[in-house]
């Protein structure tokens, strides 16, 4: 789940300088590190007042903005007391749990500044805009190691700086990530019905998982920093299954899932001429790649053999499904064990994988077009 913490900005103690303070004393309470769980951080101001037209919406905007989520713990007049009056600070942390959520809280409570915590959905077009379009991703953290958010290769706008400060927060490996072309004027994976979307998918595949909301949540994130193209392949498979009702249904459920498999291959194993090790390699054997890419990747006999059976028993059930009628439950715990899957070969070579400008080529190839004045149509 994501989850917001709300500080006041304008608290004497800060004296109008707000961001490291605030940034020391969320990670000086270690508890993000100590729990080792993989999370994103967004940083900034709640911008209610550039936003409202007049007082009466600021207060609408703001009401329906903090108090909308049923998971919250507030100080809901100190909250109130800031409107018109003072800014609000946020750390939106994405992938979160709900009890390292309360245990941040229990260790922010005595902090002057702090106002609370309430849960974030960004299918919420509010949230989606005040909590993930108008403040920016800062970090990746994972246990004591993070990731420092850059944007497009700006080398000028890294502050390095910051690696000596949080490494004296206690993470012990501080490095550098290009968030490529996400939440930029070339991210077309903003909007209420893309997260709509992932809300979906949580939904659906987390009764089939051992740790259920948990674990959907950090596979929707994990797909989506990956490859948010695939991300949306597999969520729209996914959302079909849920809807399918009849053979007609379940043969496009089974379509698109193998749909799914053919574009993971094309990202992980390109077709090619050549044999692999006595295979055929070419476009149509995307079954053949995605075994080579495992081949290729793994050294463990037991992985390998393991990664292996596991893409053919899948790639099967969706073959089945393309020509049968198959069990909605069992095709739903496909799903969930392709989201797992998926996460596990696209993290065999990350650097391969993990492009976070492959969702966004045509954007970025139309505004090159644009400005060399060359016609693309």
């Amino acid at each position: 789940m994501h989850v917001a913490f709300l500080f006041d900005s304008d608290d004497p103690k800060y004296n109008g300088f707000y961001g490291v303070p605030i940034r020391n004393e969320i990670l000086g309470t270690n508890v993000l590190q100590e729990s080792g769980r993989h999370m994103k951080v967004y940083i900034g101001d709640v911008l209610t007042f550039s936003k409202a037209n007049d007082k009466p919406h600021y207060v609408e905007l703001s009401e329906k903005i903090y108090f909308s989520h049923k998971f919250q713990k507030l100080d809901v007049k100190r909250i109130r007391d800031t409107y018109f009056q003072k800014t609000i600070f946020v750390w939106v942390i994405e992938n979160i749990t709900t009890s390292i959520a309360n245990r941040l809280h229990e260790a922010l409570k005595t902090n002057s500044a702090y106002l609370g915590m309430h849960g974030v959905e960004l299918a919420f077009p509010l949230h989606l805009v005040f909590y993930r379009n108008l403040i920016g991703s800062q970090y990746r953290l994972l246990g004591d190691s993070t990731k420092i958010f850059y944007t497009m290769n700006e080398e000028d706008g890294k502050d390095h700086s910051e690696i000596d400060a949080l490494k004296s927060l206690g993470f012990k490996e501080v490095e550098w990530e290009d968030n490529g072309a996400r939440q930029t004027i070339f991210d077309d994976f903003d909007t209420p019905e893309h997260f709509k979307q992932v809300f979906e998918f949580k939904k659906a595949i987390s009764p089939y998982l051992q740790e259920e909301e948990n674990e959907a949540s950090e596979l929707a994130m994990l797909l989506e920093d990956l490859n948010p193209k695939l991300f949306d392949t597999l969520g729209a498979a996914v959302r079909a299954a849920n809807r399918a009702v009849n053979e007609e249904d379940y043969a496009h459920v089974g379509l698109s899932g193998r749909r799914f498999f053919e574009k993971m291959a094309n990202v992980l194993f390109p077709p090619q001429k050549d044999l692999f090790k006595g295979r055929k390699v070419g476009k149509s054997e995307y079954k053949n790649r995605l075994i080579a890419f495992i081949d290729a990747s793994v050294t463990n006999s037991d992985d390998l053999l393991r990664l292996g059976k596991e893409t053919d028993r899948l790639i099967e059930a969706m073959n089945s499904a393309l020509h049968g009628d198959p069990d909605p439950e069992k095709i739903m715990q496909d799903f969930a064990d392709i989201a797992i899957l998926s996460v596990q070969l696209l993290s065999l070579d990350p650097e391969k994988s993990r492009d976070p400008y492959h969702g966004y080529n045509k954007n970025l190839e139309s505004f090159l077009f644009d400005v060399l004045g060359i016609d693309n149509g």
